[in-house]
């Protein structure tokens, strides 16, 4: 539920919904009864939530790349976790930096998509993150926030294509 996805990597939405990522929340979750709206994926890639005609356009390409060793996640393993040396490597590209916007501050803010749905349960940061409801509208709460050590960040900018294709004619 943190995540929104199986660990297949299928997207927690109706089993009646298209196969892959090929789906709006809004036609398939509207109320967040099956991917919550504090979900990973619903705050990073809202899908229909936020009702804005631009969201489409807010779409970046991202990866996350793990590193380093984990011997304490094998079956069976006694070992503890790693205290250094591993960690998760994210890139996005995007046309304009205002794009990322919707990753950042959709992430760390506890009314993004609706009010009150509380922070991204897997990297959103808030100094005064509130309880989540799971299922949506339930007197069950948890809060899920601030797991995500940010050890540093670069922005890269990248020439357009069409700028590449001028260089080309000069």
């Amino acid at each position: 539920m943190a995540v929104g996805r199986f660990p297949d990597g299928r997207p927690i939405i109706p089993p009646s919904q298209p196969e892959g990522n090929n789906f709006t929340f809004t036609d398939s979750d509207p109320n967040g009864q099956v991917c919550p709206f504090h979900a990973h994926i619903r705050k990073t890639n809202p899908r229909g939530d936020t009702g804005a005609p631009v969201e489409r356009g807010f779409r970046i390409g991202r990866r996350g790349i793990t590193y380093g060793e984990r011997p304490d996640l094998a079956p069976g393993a006694t070992v503890p976790a790693p205290e250094s040396g591993v960690g998760l490597l994210f890139m996005s590209f995007q046309t304009g930096i205002d794009q990322f916007a919707i990753q950042q501050e959709g992430s760390d803010s506890n009314d993004f998509i609706q009010p009150g749905v509380g922070v991204d349960a897997v990297y959103g940061h808030n100094d005064a993150p509130i309880p989540q409801h799971w299922p949506s509208g339930s007197d069950k709460t948890f809060t899920l926030a601030n797991f995500v050590t940010f050890k540093g960040g670069e922005y890269f900018f990248a020439p357009s294509m069409a700028f590449l294709r001028e260089l080309g004619t000069s």
